[in-house]
This record gives structure tokens, sequence and C-alpha cells, in this order.
């Protein structure tokens, strides 16, 4: 059916030079490193990992890896905890482990002075589980356990369930994901040239790929000052006011002895700046501000400002802006990096606000040693003296700093005095509402919301018999609920003005609150939507506004395995592909539209990319292969034809000798034709029959002379 393409060739030195060749390809997407040729998308991916610095090892290695991935030869540890066991790497539970007392009486002591009320039944059960002489988190799994009060749910499972107290040695706080613990754990397995293990000194965390040199365009953007020397900034000028530089802020960190190769978490819960000068431990809270706005500049600037993240069209707007100017069709492995940040926030907010936390505790910790030494920490660097507390012995090193710059009760140098001045507040003052950083403070008290006037239906099924007791008959309405049945629920107060974007203090891209999720159903009246049980925003406001009899603990609780379902990842949680990329939840909810955006155009194009590699492949492939049949098929003939030709001349000559042989009268009369009277062979012939006689003449002449000459 199809024609031979070589069939025009017609020599072997034709068909040579048009051999088939295999087409090139670009090469194949590669999808384990962070590669890009855009520095802007450089500069993100290294501010966003700045968030690392502030937490724990083992964490840091949650999100490099699947702490469950044992290394070659590393046979890992199991360890069993509540009705299941789990496997992980030696390195994850060293990590794990390496706070810790230095026996279980000091931890003890640890609990009895921390405020936190449990019982001494419960403390005196604390023992050294592993025998190891220290006391860390892998005994506090089994202490758990025996104490099921100490859990939050009925099933207790000291390693996986959320706890209600502070009952770890070190590095969990308040988390959410199925295990109670971290979520975003082992997406950084696709960009294996980054460094999720960041130390304070380092500012790029992006190497070349397949080395451990670091990306050179990735080095000038992240090895800047952005926000301790921005004039136009929060904190102003503050390096050249102090008479400092860039330069001294990383060799202080650096070459330090105290301070060399730890992150910033490390750093506060070993006591490492305790010894530094007021001068440099304030550059160390220069550093570190630095280091929180870049990853909350990150943030901003991919998914939008943290005090619009209750209007989801202007978050929508701000990430549909971001994707198409970054190139996605080029750059959607690099984008499909930030799909990560949004489970990760959730931590990183709660951990890096306990570095400047207002009052101990509010940074919701639930590890002992974190609780005590991230207070003293904030206590150390000036928390009361912000909170207008007067002690001078107590003053704090940030404002210790700033007395340098005063003399005789007058300041002395006003521009250094301002830029001090201007740190504290940047630092502390992130809890304040006028600065629009992520917070987790405190919600407004029952009676300004009842002095508001306006009410919410709260339609909870699950709520029990016996807590309707508690709450007056008007706060009773009938209503049809979205399935079309008749439902009985509470209405309880909610303030008219709680859709104002300033109004809750808790608030952060770690969390998706209403007013989508409410429906107006009358005059003041609203109607929580509970469309999916992972899309009850507003639980979590619920749970901490009313605290009228036992309602409220059960608030969330009734959503089985769900803590808190306004934060962004329960919101995701058993949502499928489709669920993300298309429908009512992408086209209303901004963190569902922003993850389904990085999906699209990150790694849903990653796929379809490496579907077109592989499609490409195959059929260059089979083009080649079909090119290389056709070539060999035209060779074949042509060899073919010219071995049919010589073995014709062949022949054809073997024919005429086998005549000849066969017939010599033939020959002879064929001889005698040639050469005819006249003929230039007759000539020819004569001519050498001639010189053939001369030469037999002169032989014969000489010879005869000779013989006479001898017989003379």
């Amino acid at each position: 059916m199809f024609g031979n393409k070589y069939a025009s060739a017609s020599t072997l030195e034709q068909l040579k030079g048009s051999r088939p060749r295999k087409r090139l390809l670009p090469q194949s997407p590669d999808f384990t490193n962070f590669q890009t040729y855009d520095p802007n998308l450089k500069r993100l991916a290294n501010f966003g990992l700045e968030m690392m610095k502030f937490l724990p090892r083992f964490e840091q290695k949650m999100y490099s890896t699947n702490v469950a991935a044992l290394p070659a030869g590393d046979s890992g540890v199991t360890f069993a905890h509540g009705r299941t066991s789990s496997t992980v790497s030696s390195q994850w539970w060293e990590a794990f482990n390496e706070e810790g007392f230095s026996s279980a009486e000091e931890a003890r002591t640890a609990f009895r002075t921390s405020g936190i009320g449990l019982s001494e039944d419960v403390i005196r059960d604390i023992h050294d589980e592993n025998g190891d002489t220290r006391y860390t988190n892998a005994d506090t799994i089994i202490w758990a356990e025996r104490h099921p009060e100490l859990m939050s749910s009925g099933d207790p499972d000291g390693f996986a369930r959320f706890r209600r107290q502070p009952t770890w040695i070190a590095g969990q706080h308040h988390r959410t994901g199925e295990t109670g613990m971290i979520d975003g754990q082992g997406q950084g397995t696709a960009f294996r040239n980054l460094d999720f293990e960041t130390e304070a000194a380092e500012w790029n965390h992006i190497r070349q790929k397949d080395s451990t040199n670091l990306d050179s365009l990735a080095n000038f953007v992240g090895e800047q000052a952005y926000f301790i020397n921005d004039p136009s900034g929060r904190v102003g000028n503050f390096l050249g006011a102090i008479g400092s530089n860039w330069q001294q802020v990383k060799d202080l960190l650096e070459n330090n002895p105290n301070l060399r190769g730890k992150s910033f978490y490390q750093i506060v819960i070993n006591r490492s700046y305790q010894s530094l000068s007021s001068r440099d431990a304030t550059l160390l809270v220069a550093a570190m501000y630095e280091s929180r706005e870049r990853a909350w500049a990150m943030m901003t600037e991919i998914f939008g400002a943290v005090n619009q993240t209750r209007d989801d069209r202007s978050m929508m707007t701000n990430i549909d802006r971001f994707i198409n100017s970054s190139n996605p069709a080029a750059n959607h492995h690099a984008l499909s990096l930030f799909t990560m940040f949004l489970p990760i926030i959730h931590s990183a907010i709660n951990r890096m606000t306990t570095f400047y936390e207002r009052q101990k505790g509010d940074g919701s910790e639930l590890s002992i040693l974190d609780r005590e030494r991230f207070w003293e920490f904030s206590l150390w660097a000036g928390r009361e003296s912000y909170n207008g507390v007067e002690r001078p012995a107590r003053r704090g090193f940030l404002y210790d700093y700033r007395q340098r710059y005063t003399r005789d009760g007058s300041i002395s140098n006003l521009p250094a005095y301002n830029a001090v001045s201007r740190l504290i507040e940047g630092w502390f003052g992130a809890t304040e509402l006028r600065n629009n950083r992520p917070t987790w403070e405190g919600y407004s008290s029952n009676e300004e919301m009842q002095r508001e006037g306006a009410r919410i239906v709260y339609n909870f099924s699950s709520i029990r018999e016996s807590d309707w007791a508690n709450f007056a008959p008007e706060n009773r309405i009938s209503f049809i609920n979205i399935h079309g049945s008749r439902e009985t629920a509470l209405a309880v107060f909610l303030p008219q003005r709680a859709n104002h974007p300033n109004y809750f203090p808790s608030y952060g891209w770690d969390r998706k609150w209403g007013p989508d999720i409410l429906a107006k159903i009358g005059s003041g009246v609203y109607d929580v939507r509970w469309v999916s049980p992972r899309d009850a925003g507003w639980a979590d406001i619920m749970d901490q506004l009313w605290r009228q009899g036992s309602i409220a603990s059960n608030i969330n609780s009734a959503i089985e395995g769900v803590p808190h379902p306004n934060y962004v990842t329960a919101q995701f949680s058993q949502l499928s592909y489709n669920d993300m990329i298309a429908g009512e939840r992408y086209n209303q909810n901004w963190a569902i539209y922003a993850q389904g955006m990085l999906l699209r155009w990150g790694q849903n194009l990653d796929f379809v990319q490496l579907m077109q590699r592989s499609s490409s492949r195959r059929v260059a492939s089979v083009e080649y292969k079909s090119d290389m049949a056709d070539h060999n098929q035209r060779k074949e003939e042509i060899e073919a034809e010219k071995a049919q030709e010589e073995r014709a001349v062949v022949r054809g000559n073997n024919q005429n000798r086998s005549a000849q042989r066969q017939n010599p009268a033939r020959q002879t009369a064929s001889r005698q034709r040639d050469y005819r009277m006249g003929s230039n062979e007759y000539k020819q012939s004569l001519q050498k029959y001639s010189q053939r006689l001369l030469n037999f003449s002169k032989n014969s002449k000489a010879l005869l002379a000779k013989n006479k000459k001898d017989t003379a």
C-alpha cells in the first residue's frame, strides 16, 4: 500500500547518502529537581523555604522525604503506637528525639512547674521507657497511651492522635492532619536540589542539578537583604542606620560558634543566643525578621495578602495574576513546588509566631520544652517591655541595645534609635491587627457578640439532646435543610461585622473563613451550609465563641478525624482531582482554587508533557524503525540487482568459452573471418609474423658465428 521511501536510490552510494537518522527530541522533563531560568520563581522558592529555619529538624526531614522511606542499608526503627505500629528511618527517629531532658525526674519537674494542670498521678507516671537515660518524644508516646484523658480521641494513640495538653517534649505544636502531626509530608521529594534542612546562615536553598554547588542565579537573588535594609520597608534602612551591613549579619550566623550550623529553632531551644552581646542578639532578631518576612512575602505574592483571605474573589484574582505572569507552559514543574506551601503554612505560622508570642502558650505549644524555651526567648528579647510592663532588670536585649543610643535620658542618635524601634515593632507587633500579618490571637468575647445582636443558625444534627437545655427556646428554629427535610436547629449570636476582614484577630493563609459558606435566610439570620463536613468553615468560630454547656467541646469532634475544618488542609481532605480543578468548590473557595490552578498548571502539565514526550519518543522510534526497514530493503534490492548483473556477465563469458571448447572448427572459421585479406587484423598479424622471422634470422646468424669460432 505504501511505497518504499528510498525507491529512487539506484546505487549503494546514493543510498548511503540518505541513511535514516533518529529524530532529535527535546530532553525529557526533569520531575526530580526545581529547574527554571526564571529568577523570580527562584526568589520565591528561596523565600518560601525560609519557613524551614523556624521548624525542628525532624519536621524539616518530613517535608524533604517520606519518613517511612528507608535509605540503603537502613533497617529503620519500628515502634508500636495505639493499635498499630510504624517504621521510620533511623535518621528521622534520631531527629525526632534529639531534644529532651537528661532524666525523667527533670521532665517531671518541668511538667509540675509548667502551669498546664496535669495531675500528680499523671506526672509521676513519666518514665524513661527505652532506657537511654534521656527523656524524649519517644517516651511520651507510651506515657500518653496509658492516659486516654490526655488524648483528644477515645482511641488513644500517643503518636498519631492529637493531644489535649502539651505532653510532648519538643518540636510539637498545634497542627492538623490525619496523624495530628504533619501536613505536606514527602512533597519535597520532587525537588531534590532544594534544601529543606536549612540553617540560619543559609539564604540560598537551591543547588545545581546533580551537584552540591549552589545555583548561581538563585544565589544572586538569595544573598540580599530585602527587608532589613529597604528604605521603603517596615523597618527601613535598619542596618545602615545602626552602622552595620548584611555581610555582618551573615558573618554572625556563619562564624559565631554558638550559632554556626543551627536553625533558628535550634538556636532558641538550645539557648544559644544567651551569650551574645546585645548588638549581636539584635542582629540575630534582624535575621529572623528578614527570614520571616521573606516567607510572608512569598505567600502574599503567590496567594494574596493575608488580610484578604476572607475575600475569595480578590485571592482568586491574585492567583490568576501569579500563574499568568510565570509563563506556566515553560515553568510548570517549578510552579508545582508551591502547592506544598499551603499544607506547610499552618505549621509554619504556629511555629514562627511562638518566637514573639504575647503570652506564654499563645502559640499553642504541645511540647513542654518548647513551651518554656520560646517564652524565655520572647521575654529575653523584650516581650514584657513591648507589652508595657516596666521591669528595667528584665527589659530585654532589643531594648538594652536601643538604650545605647540614648544619653542622660535623651536620644543621642535618633536615626539609630528609630531603626531599632522599628525592628522592635516589626518583630513583636506582628500580632497586632494593624500590621496585617498572620496571627493566632484570641476571639472576641460573648458580651461583644451579643451587643452586636445578629444571629447565626447552627444546624448541626449531632448535638446531644442534653445540650438543648443550655439554650433559650427563642434560640431554636425550624427550617428546611439542603436535603429538603425539615430540621430543628440552634440559633446563636454572631456579630454583624463578622465578615469584616480585620474583625477576628486569628487569620492566616492556613485557614479559609466565610462569608461564602453563609447563606442569609432572614434579617440578621444566617444559615451555616453544611455542603460537606469538610467545608464546615465556621465550626471553629463556634467552638471558640460559644462556651454554653458541653456543646463547644463537641462541635469539632463531631466531624470525625477532622480538627478545625476551617483549615485549608481539612477542606482539601477527601476531595477528588476533579473537585480540586473544577466545580462549585473550585469556583467559590480561594484555597481550593489556588491548589486547583497550581495542579492544572503544575503537576497536570508535568503529566501532560511526560505523556507528550513519551508519545513523541514512541512515534520517533516507530518512524526510525520504519525508515531502517525501507532502507535495508532497498539496499538488499540494489545488491540483488547488482549480483544478478554480475552473474549474467559471468554466465555469458562461461557460455562463450564453453562453446569454443566444444567446436574447434567454428573457432577456426571465426578466426579466419577475423583475419580477412586487407583487414587491420590481417596486417597486424603479418607484421608480427615478419618480426618473428627477422628475430629468428638474427638469432640463427649469431649462433652460426659462435659455432665457427668455437671449432676454429
